[in-house]
């Protein structure tokens, strides 16, 4: 049983989480576990103490939240004799099925949406350099226009002419 327990938690401690959140909930398992095994823990104490870790390390996943309070409901159905260890075992093992198909289906999403947010980010950077470089072809062109083309001098005459003044250009 503490096989299986360490097994699952080891599973899914290193999908998708925190590198370091997962060494220190990594540490503390170990030390629940080895409580367990001096017999200071039972099952249900032993669930209770793991979800209070995952919660700790890992306070905003709600997917393990989950996990860890079915199988505390089940810890808690089997010390109280309505279930058998066979069918603990067997509830235990088709939550774990359920969590790691919901993993997958997260992890997927989230790699999805990734991708979509870096296919904008490209998008956004080629129209930004795409713009810099039309400014930089049509400002060349402006100045290759004007050597080539110099505009003829403007000569302008301004004078009076009764009360107002009268400018003329040629």
């Amino acid at each position: 049983m503490k096989k299986l327990f360490a097994f699952m938690l080891l599973m899914f401690a290193g999908l998708a989480l925190a590198q370091d959140a997962n060494k220190l909930f990594e540490q503390e398992m170990q030390r629940i576990y080895a409580q367990q095994d001096a017999g200071k823990l039972n099952i249900l104490e032993t669930t209770i103490e793991l979800e209070g870790a995952a919660k700790a390390y890992f306070p905003t996943d709600g997917l393990l939240h989950a996990y860890h309070a079915s199988v505390r409901q089940y810890a808690e159905q089997f010390q109280g004799g309505a279930i058998t260890r066979e069918r603990f075992m067997e509830l235990q093992e088709n939550r774990l099925a359920r969590f790691k198909t919901a993993l997958a289906e997260r992890d997927s999403a989230n790699a999805a949406q990734q991708k979509a947010q870096d296919q904008a980010t490209a998008a956004a950077a080629s129209d930004a350099a795409r713009s810099t470089a039309m400014g930089n072809f049509l400002r060349s062109m402006a100045l290759s226009t004007n050597r080539a083309m110099p505009r003829p001098p403007v000569n302008c005459t301004s004078y009076a002419l009764g009360a107002g003044v009268s400018t003329s250009c040629q």
